[in-house]
């Protein structure tokens, strides 16, 4: 969300008025999630609400694909100051897994995982490395302090990082060829 504060000398949303604006993002109560993906939305007949409905398949293709989009940009030469200047880092490599097992049986979502779980590349290195991926027990990405200061080479293959995020679907395929 973009706040901008305007001046009180000068009407608003005159170009002059405009003194400062502030980059803040806020979540919505999660009731308010609930409510635009509900039933109850998607069938309403008072005016035209049901068109603000959100179905929860395209939401989270949606958010895979971002996920996807950032992780694309931690190729072999990121470190933790990379990390720092990407804000979204650590969301997409939280959630990137979350939001393409919804559905991976979309094609375009099978796609990401597929690009994303590819071993030669290196942003499943650095995805892993946020993570702590390969540990007995993977952490939540939390802090840019509790990282390395890079990635380390991967050994794992497709079919093991596969089998590890839960994507039955692409273990099924990576088994049959």
């Amino acid at each position: 969300m973009l706040k901008t504060r305007f001046s009180p000398h000068v009407p608003p949303y005159s170009p002059s008025s405009k003194i400062e604006e502030l980059k803040i993002v806020q979540f919505s109560h999660f009731s308010v999630k609930e409510f635009l993906t509900s039933d109850r939305l998607r069938t309403s007949q008072v005016g035209n609400l049901c068109r603000y409905h959100i179905p929860l398949d395209a939401a989270h293709t949606i958010l895979a694909r971002a996920c996807r989009a950032v992780l694309l940009q931690l190729d072999q030469t990121v470190d933790k100051k990379r990390i720092a200047r990407l804000p979204l880092a650590f969301y997409s490599s939280r959630y990137w897994v979350d939001h393409s097992k919804y559905d991976e049986t979309r094609p375009e979502v099978r796609g990401i995982i597929e690009e994303l779980l590819d071993p030669r590349m290196p942003y499943l290195a650095a995805w892993a490395w946020i993570c702590d991926a390969d540990a007995s027990r993977p952490r939540e990405p939390t802090s840019i302090n509790k990282l390395k200061g890079h990635p380390s080479r991967r050994s794992g293959t497709s079919l093991y990082y596969a089998a590890l995020c839960g994507f039955k679907g692409m273990v099924e395929c990576l088994i049959s060829t």
